[in-house]
């Protein structure tokens, strides 16, 4: 049972980190598109109030 214990334990240990930097590297790809794609259209935008 204590076995049993420490080897959850381990596993959250080694997991836990793993999966919040997955997540952080996930959000962070997300913001960084969203942020490209806002800048891209607002310069579309830009580019199309000048030429009229």
């Amino acid at each position: 049972m204590v076995g049993l214990i420490i080897i959850v334990v381990i596993g959250l240990i080694i997991f836990v980190p793993i999966i919040g930097v997955a997540g952080l590297v996930v959000a962070a790809s997300l913001i960084g598109c969203t942020v490209m794609c806002g800048a891209m259209a607002f310069f579309m935008k830009g580019d199309k109030g000048k030429d009229k």
